[in-house]
Protein backbone atom coordinates (compact mmCIF):
# COMPACT_ATOMS: atom_id res chain seq x y z
CA UNK A 1 0.00 0.00 0.00
CA UNK A 2 1.53 3.55 -0.70
CA UNK A 3 2.71 5.08 2.11
CA UNK A 4 1.00 8.81 0.49
CA UNK A 5 -2.49 6.94 0.75
CA UNK A 6 -1.65 5.27 3.79
CA UNK A 7 -0.56 8.87 5.33
CA UNK A 8 -4.03 10.91 4.28
CA UNK A 9 -5.71 7.69 6.03
CA UNK A 10 -4.24 8.23 8.52
CA UNK A 11 -4.86 12.06 8.79
CA UNK A 12 -8.54 11.22 8.01
CA UNK A 13 -8.54 9.65 12.16
CA UNK A 14 -6.11 11.67 13.42
CA UNK A 15 -5.97 15.18 11.47
CA UNK A 16 -2.59 16.66 10.37
CA UNK A 17 -1.39 18.56 12.90
CA UNK A 18 -0.94 15.89 15.58
CA UNK A 19 0.22 16.95 18.48
CA UNK A 20 3.10 14.15 18.80
CA UNK A 21 5.50 13.20 15.98
CA UNK A 22 4.63 10.53 13.74
CA UNK A 23 6.91 7.77 11.69
CA UNK A 24 6.32 5.61 9.40
CA UNK A 25 7.21 2.16 9.94
CA UNK A 26 6.10 -1.42 8.73
CA UNK A 27 3.70 -3.46 10.58
CA UNK A 28 2.06 -1.25 12.15
CA UNK A 29 2.42 1.52 9.35
CA UNK A 30 2.68 4.14 11.85
CA UNK A 31 4.24 4.91 15.31
CA UNK A 32 3.15 7.95 16.82
CA UNK A 33 5.05 8.92 19.68
CA UNK A 34 5.63 11.39 22.68
CA UNK A 35 8.66 12.60 23.71
CA UNK A 36 10.64 9.31 23.26
CA UNK A 37 7.93 6.94 23.85
CA UNK A 38 5.76 5.57 21.18
CA UNK A 39 1.98 5.82 22.45
CA UNK A 40 0.09 4.30 19.70
CA UNK A 41 0.31 2.14 16.51
CA UNK A 42 -1.66 2.69 13.30
CA UNK A 43 -2.33 -0.40 10.99
CA UNK A 44 -3.42 0.91 7.60
CA UNK A 45 -5.18 -1.81 4.96
CA UNK A 46 -7.74 -1.32 2.15
CA UNK A 47 -10.81 -3.29 1.62
CA UNK A 48 -11.84 -4.55 -1.58
CA UNK A 49 -14.14 -7.21 -2.69
CA UNK A 50 -11.57 -8.96 -4.67
CA UNK A 51 -8.07 -8.96 -6.40
CA UNK A 52 -9.71 -7.71 -9.56
CA UNK A 53 -11.09 -4.54 -8.06
CA UNK A 54 -7.87 -3.72 -6.07
CA UNK A 55 -5.74 -4.26 -9.52
CA UNK A 56 -8.32 -1.86 -11.39
CA UNK A 57 -8.16 0.86 -8.33
CA UNK A 58 -4.53 0.27 -8.08
CA UNK A 59 -2.56 -0.06 -11.54
CA UNK A 60 -2.08 2.93 -13.30
CA UNK A 61 -4.06 3.67 -16.73
CA UNK A 62 -5.31 0.03 -15.92
CA UNK A 63 -9.26 0.84 -16.90
CA UNK A 64 -8.06 2.66 -20.19
CA UNK A 65 -5.91 -0.39 -20.81
CA UNK A 66 -9.09 -2.95 -20.23
CA UNK A 67 -11.13 -0.46 -22.63
CA UNK A 68 -9.04 0.29 -25.41
CA UNK A 69 -7.64 -3.56 -25.90
CA UNK A 70 -9.27 -5.62 -23.38
CA UNK A 71 -5.72 -6.30 -21.77
CA UNK A 72 -6.41 -8.13 -18.60
CA UNK A 73 -3.37 -8.82 -15.95
CA UNK A 74 -4.89 -11.84 -14.88
CA UNK A 75 -7.12 -14.32 -16.12
CA UNK A 76 -9.84 -13.54 -13.03
CA UNK A 77 -10.35 -10.13 -14.37
CA UNK A 78 -12.01 -11.79 -17.59
CA UNK A 79 -15.00 -12.83 -15.22
CA UNK A 80 -15.13 -9.83 -12.37
CA UNK A 81 -13.75 -7.03 -15.13
CA UNK A 82 -15.85 -7.66 -18.00
CA UNK A 83 -15.97 -4.86 -20.57
CA UNK A 84 -19.83 -3.59 -21.68
CA UNK A 85 -21.54 -1.45 -23.84
CA UNK A 86 -22.67 1.49 -21.74
CA UNK A 87 -25.84 3.83 -23.02
CA UNK A 88 -25.97 7.43 -20.82
CA UNK A 89 -28.89 9.44 -21.55
CA UNK A 90 -28.71 13.12 -20.84
CA UNK A 91 -31.49 15.41 -19.57
CA UNK A 92 -32.80 16.19 -23.32
CA UNK A 93 -32.95 12.69 -23.58
CA UNK A 94 -30.43 11.78 -26.28
CA UNK A 95 -28.15 8.61 -25.71
CA UNK A 96 -24.71 8.29 -25.91
CA UNK A 97 -22.81 4.41 -25.96
CA UNK A 98 -19.53 3.59 -24.64
CA UNK A 99 -17.45 1.05 -23.27
CA UNK A 100 -17.14 0.53 -19.51
CA UNK A 101 -16.85 -2.09 -16.77
CA UNK A 102 -19.29 -1.94 -14.52
CA UNK A 103 -18.58 -3.93 -11.02
CA UNK A 104 -21.37 -5.78 -9.22
CA UNK A 105 -21.24 -5.85 -5.25
CA UNK A 106 -21.59 -8.86 -3.70
CA UNK A 107 -24.45 -9.38 -1.38
CA UNK A 108 -23.81 -7.46 2.11
CA UNK A 109 -23.24 -10.68 4.24
CA UNK A 110 -20.29 -11.20 1.50
CA UNK A 111 -19.10 -7.90 2.38
CA UNK A 112 -19.57 -8.48 6.01
CA UNK A 113 -17.71 -11.48 5.91
CA UNK A 114 -14.37 -9.32 4.30
CA UNK A 115 -14.77 -7.09 6.47
CA UNK A 116 -14.09 -9.70 9.18
CA UNK A 117 -11.75 -11.60 7.93
CA UNK A 118 -9.67 -7.88 7.15
CA UNK A 119 -9.90 -7.59 10.61
CA UNK A 120 -9.65 -11.73 11.80
CA UNK A 121 -6.15 -11.33 9.70
CA UNK A 122 -4.70 -8.16 11.16
CA UNK A 123 -5.33 -9.62 14.54
CA UNK A 124 -3.04 -12.32 13.92
CA UNK A 125 -0.02 -9.81 13.50
CA UNK A 126 -1.05 -7.76 16.88
CA UNK A 127 1.55 -9.15 18.98
CA UNK A 128 4.17 -8.01 16.34
CA UNK A 129 2.55 -4.64 16.29
CA UNK A 130 2.68 -4.27 20.04
CA UNK A 131 6.71 -4.63 19.83
CA UNK A 132 6.64 -1.13 18.59
CA UNK A 133 3.50 1.19 20.29
CA UNK A 134 1.79 0.01 23.45
CA UNK A 135 -1.36 0.34 21.74
CA UNK A 136 -2.42 -0.10 18.06
CA UNK A 137 -5.56 1.31 16.22
CA UNK A 138 -6.42 -0.31 13.26
CA UNK A 139 -8.06 1.52 9.89
CA UNK A 140 -10.10 -0.06 7.58
CA UNK A 141 -10.01 1.74 4.04
CA UNK A 142 -13.10 0.93 2.02
CA UNK A 143 -11.85 1.58 -1.22
CA UNK A 144 -14.97 -0.07 -3.31
CA UNK A 145 -17.40 1.66 -1.69
CA UNK A 146 -18.65 -1.74 0.08
CA UNK A 147 -20.46 0.09 2.99
CA UNK A 148 -21.41 3.11 1.43
CA UNK A 149 -24.94 4.04 3.36
CA UNK A 150 -27.52 6.68 2.47
CA UNK A 151 -29.19 5.82 5.92
CA UNK A 152 -26.84 5.00 8.92
CA UNK A 153 -29.20 4.01 11.20
CA UNK A 154 -30.05 0.94 8.63
CA UNK A 155 -26.40 0.47 8.08
CA UNK A 156 -25.61 -0.07 11.31
CA UNK A 157 -28.89 -2.74 12.34
CA UNK A 158 -28.08 -4.71 9.22
CA UNK A 159 -24.22 -4.78 9.92
CA UNK A 160 -24.89 -6.02 13.65
CA UNK A 161 -27.34 -8.03 13.12
CA UNK A 162 -24.68 -10.08 11.20
CA UNK A 163 -21.45 -9.46 12.66
CA UNK A 164 -19.86 -11.21 15.89
CA UNK A 165 -20.35 -7.51 18.28
CA UNK A 166 -18.25 -9.57 21.17
CA UNK A 167 -15.24 -10.03 18.50
CA UNK A 168 -15.42 -6.75 17.23
CA UNK A 169 -15.55 -5.13 21.18
CA UNK A 170 -13.20 -7.78 22.35
CA UNK A 171 -10.32 -7.19 19.73
CA UNK A 172 -6.86 -6.62 20.73
CA UNK A 173 -6.77 -3.14 18.61
CA UNK A 174 -7.40 -0.01 20.92
CA UNK A 175 -10.33 0.92 18.45
CA UNK A 176 -11.53 -0.55 14.75
CA UNK A 177 -11.73 2.32 12.01
CA UNK A 178 -13.86 2.07 9.17
CA UNK A 179 -13.15 4.52 6.35
CA UNK A 180 -16.37 4.77 3.75
CA UNK A 181 -19.01 6.66 2.09
CA UNK A 182 -21.96 8.32 3.48
CA UNK A 183 -24.64 9.76 1.08
CA UNK A 184 -22.71 9.03 -2.04
CA UNK A 185 -21.34 12.89 -0.92
CA UNK A 186 -18.68 12.64 1.60
CA UNK A 187 -16.15 10.00 3.43
CA UNK A 188 -17.08 9.14 6.93
CA UNK A 189 -15.23 7.43 9.68
CA UNK A 190 -16.89 4.82 12.20
CA UNK A 191 -15.31 3.53 15.21
CA UNK A 192 -16.91 0.07 15.57
CA UNK A 193 -16.02 -0.51 18.76
CA UNK A 194 -17.79 2.89 20.48
CA UNK A 195 -20.45 2.15 18.59
CA UNK A 196 -21.32 -1.45 20.10
CA UNK A 197 -20.52 -0.10 23.42
CA UNK A 198 -22.70 3.01 23.22
CA UNK A 199 -25.97 0.54 22.30
CA UNK A 200 -25.00 -1.83 25.24
CA UNK A 201 -24.69 0.90 27.86
CA UNK A 202 -27.93 2.56 26.50
CA UNK A 203 -29.81 -0.31 26.74
CA UNK A 204 -28.31 -2.01 29.52
CA UNK A 205 -28.39 1.50 31.15
CA UNK A 206 -32.51 1.94 30.67
CA UNK A 207 -33.21 -2.14 32.09
CA UNK A 208 -30.89 -1.25 35.47
CA UNK A 209 -32.88 2.08 35.84
CA UNK A 210 -36.20 0.94 35.09
CA UNK A 211 -36.29 -1.94 37.22
CA UNK A 212 -37.53 -1.71 41.11
CA UNK A 213 -34.15 -2.20 42.42
CA UNK A 214 -33.16 1.15 41.24
CA UNK A 215 -35.35 2.52 44.19
CA UNK A 216 -32.91 1.27 46.64
CA UNK A 217 -30.38 3.32 47.88
CA UNK A 218 -27.50 0.76 48.64
CA UNK A 219 -29.00 -0.63 45.31
CA UNK A 220 -28.47 2.64 43.35
CA UNK A 221 -25.14 3.78 45.10
CA UNK A 222 -23.91 0.35 43.32
CA UNK A 223 -25.21 1.29 40.08
CA UNK A 224 -22.08 0.89 37.97
CA UNK A 225 -21.06 -2.51 39.74
CA UNK A 226 -24.59 -3.97 37.86
CA UNK A 227 -23.79 -2.17 34.73
CA UNK A 228 -20.23 -3.94 35.30
CA UNK A 229 -21.27 -7.11 36.31
CA UNK A 230 -24.14 -6.87 33.46
CA UNK A 231 -21.15 -6.13 30.20
CA UNK A 232 -19.31 -8.81 32.17
CA UNK A 233 -21.42 -11.49 31.77
CA UNK A 234 -22.40 -10.26 28.23
CA UNK A 235 -19.23 -10.80 27.31
CA UNK A 236 -17.17 -8.13 27.14
CA UNK A 237 -13.54 -8.06 28.92
CA UNK A 238 -10.70 -5.52 29.86
CA UNK A 239 -13.32 -2.50 29.94
CA UNK A 240 -12.42 -0.26 32.81
CA UNK A 241 -14.24 1.79 35.38
CA UNK A 242 -13.79 5.46 36.12
CA UNK A 243 -15.04 6.75 39.40
CA UNK A 244 -15.31 10.59 40.19
CA UNK A 245 -17.70 12.39 43.04
CA UNK A 246 -20.40 13.42 40.57
CA UNK A 247 -20.52 9.74 38.70
CA UNK A 248 -18.48 6.81 37.06
CA UNK A 249 -17.61 5.98 33.53
CA UNK A 250 -17.05 2.76 31.43
CA UNK A 251 -13.73 2.86 29.29
CA UNK A 252 -13.13 0.87 26.68
CA UNK A 253 -10.10 1.73 24.39
CA UNK A 254 -10.00 5.88 23.60
CA UNK A 255 -13.18 6.17 24.67
CA UNK A 256 -14.98 7.10 27.88
CA UNK A 257 -19.10 6.62 28.54
CA UNK A 258 -20.35 7.92 31.26
CA UNK A 259 -23.14 8.83 33.86
CA UNK A 260 -22.45 11.97 35.58
CA UNK A 261 -25.28 13.91 37.76
CA UNK A 262 -27.98 11.24 36.22
CA UNK A 263 -27.09 12.45 32.76
CA UNK A 264 -25.73 9.49 30.44
CA UNK A 265 -23.00 11.39 28.12
CA UNK A 266 -19.82 10.32 25.78
CA UNK A 267 -17.22 12.11 27.97
CA UNK A 268 -14.64 12.14 25.29
CA UNK A 269 -12.61 10.35 23.01
CA UNK A 270 -8.30 10.29 23.53
CA UNK A 271 -6.57 10.44 20.80
CA UNK A 272 -3.02 9.66 23.20
CA UNK A 273 -3.23 6.81 24.91
CA UNK A 274 -1.23 8.14 27.97
CA UNK A 275 -3.83 10.35 28.34
CA UNK A 276 -6.44 8.47 29.67
CA UNK A 277 -7.41 8.83 32.68
CA UNK A 278 -6.66 6.21 35.38
CA UNK A 279 -9.33 3.37 35.51
CA UNK A 280 -9.48 -0.20 37.51
CA UNK A 281 -10.66 -3.08 34.90
CA UNK A 282 -14.51 -4.09 35.75
CA UNK A 283 -13.57 -7.40 36.57
CA UNK A 284 -11.04 -6.67 39.07
CA UNK A 285 -13.48 -3.91 40.77
CA UNK A 286 -16.16 -7.19 40.36
CA UNK A 287 -13.84 -9.51 42.44
CA UNK A 288 -13.10 -7.19 45.09
CA UNK A 289 -16.71 -7.59 45.94
CA UNK A 290 -17.28 -11.47 46.80
CA UNK A 291 -21.23 -10.76 47.92
CA UNK A 292 -21.33 -9.94 44.28
CA UNK A 293 -20.61 -13.10 42.97
CA UNK A 294 -23.82 -14.89 42.92
CA UNK A 295 -26.03 -11.32 42.04
CA UNK A 296 -28.16 -12.37 39.07
CA UNK A 297 -28.39 -10.11 36.13
CA UNK A 298 -30.00 -12.65 33.71
CA UNK A 299 -33.76 -10.43 33.15
CA UNK A 300 -31.34 -7.46 32.33
CA UNK A 301 -29.46 -10.03 29.90
CA UNK A 302 -32.70 -10.85 28.38
CA UNK A 303 -34.17 -7.44 28.53
CA UNK A 304 -30.88 -6.57 26.45
CA UNK A 305 -31.28 -8.96 23.71
CA UNK A 306 -35.11 -8.24 23.06
CA UNK A 307 -34.15 -4.61 22.28
CA UNK A 308 -32.11 -2.29 20.15
CA UNK A 309 -31.03 1.25 19.51
CA UNK A 310 -28.45 3.14 17.36
CA UNK A 311 -26.53 6.57 17.67
CA UNK A 312 -25.07 8.16 14.65
CA UNK A 313 -21.59 8.34 16.19
CA UNK A 314 -19.93 8.54 12.53
CA UNK A 315 -17.41 11.73 11.58
CA UNK A 316 -16.62 13.58 8.94
CA UNK A 317 -12.99 12.61 8.19
CA UNK A 318 -12.27 16.58 7.53
CA UNK A 319 -12.93 17.13 11.14
CA UNK A 320 -10.31 15.46 13.67
CA UNK A 321 -10.53 14.39 17.08
CA UNK A 322 -8.93 16.35 19.58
Amino acid sequence: MDKIIERKAFDSIYGSACTWRISESESPDFICYAGEIAVLGAEITELFPNESAARLKKIPGYLSQLVESKHYRHKKDKYLLKVETLTFQGSDGEKQEFPGVIQQLPKFEERTKILLQTISEKEKKIEQYLLKAKMIDLILDDCSSLFNNEDYILFYFTLTSIIDRLSIVNSPFREIFLITDHQYQKRIKIPLKLNLIAEDFELFTRALTGSPKFNDAKWRNNYFLWLGKCLRDFGYKKIGIVKKTNGAAITLGCWEIGMWDNNKKIEGYVTRPDQMPPSELISDELDSFIEWHDKNVSEFLEARKKNRCCFPLFFDTNLAFP
